[in-house]
């Protein structure tokens, strides 16, 4: 009750003080400030930003869905499942976060020329390079949700079981619900990882209209410093760190959270 009471005051006093700060923003001259619209709309349009970013947005959205699903499909059976050589599996897991990622890039870059379905290639799209970044995360996804699985009751499945659930059920309808804190947690880090990622996406899309917005914020960077217009090029850092840092000051709670929730049994 003190803490609604504490939040009630406090978005009366935001409302007290938002009459004088909307008169005093009113009567500001931003004529002087014009020119960092202008920044903006240069890094968004002239250096084709918006369609980096839209790039970035794509295969973000698709590589953390896909490696959420099958991290906790992975993650389900090495915690839940007795099969030979689980235990096997789960080490090489956690073995393979240690190789450095450009000891990947010649195999993967072998690999991905030779993956074709039709007249579709998965080098140089932004489908590949979604899928790319699903499975470099399965393996940090599953090592993270593993233990989370195990902290949950067993009793729960028992009772699906004794119900008629299927196994499959079991995990769609029981598991992988309760799991969604953990899969919170390991599907915001994985977007930091994807979204900040550059080797990769300079290395598997060659075609313009593909790259994500890194890459363009790299090409900015090299025009812009020569052009003598680093305020463009730091309108795109900005760009480039928003949704970082949105991300961080909306969700750090979720991320505390998912990352203690399971540590402690019992």
């Amino acid at each position: 009750r003190a803490r609604r009471n504490w939040r009630v005051a406090l978005a009366a006093l935001s409302a007290l003080l938002a009459v004088p700060l909307l008169a005093v923003f009113a009567r500001f001259d931003w004529s002087h400030y014009t020119h960092f619209a202008e920044n903006y709309r240069q890094a968004w349009k002239v250096a084709r930003m918006g369609d980096y970013f839209l790039n970035s947005v794509l295969v973000s959205i698709c590589a953390v869905g896909l490696v959420t699903v099958l991290g906790a499909m992975t993650a389900y059976a090495l915690a839940r499942l007795s099969f030979p050589g689980r235990d096997a599996l789960h080490s090489s897991f956690i073995a393979s976060m240690g190789i450095p990622g450009f000891l990947l890039v010649v195999p993967l870059f072998v690999m991905m020329k030779s993956w074709t379905a039709g007249n579709f290639s998965f080098m140089d799209s932004r489908t590949g390079l979604a899928v790319l970044y699903a499975a470099g995360g399965i393996p940090f996804t599953a090592f993270l949700l593993t233990a989370f699985f195990k902290t949950l009751p067993h009793e729960l499945a028992e009772a699906a079981a004794l119900d008629g659930a299927s196994p499959w059920q079991i995990f769609t309808e029981v598991y992988f619900p309760l799991a969604a804190p953990g899969m919170a947690t390991a599907a915001i880090f994985n977007f930091l990882g994807v979204w900040n990622e550059y080797n990769f996406a300079l290395i598997f899309v060659t075609n313009p209209e593909f790259k994500t917005l890194p890459v363009g914020l790299y090409n900015l960077q090299v025009s812009q410093t020569y052009a003598a217009n680093f305020p463009a090029m730091f309108a795109g850092v900005v760009l480039l760190c928003l949704p970082t840092f949105l991300i961080f000051v909306v969700l750090q709670e979720r991320i505390v959270a998912g990352l203690t929730v399971g540590s402690v049994k019992g």
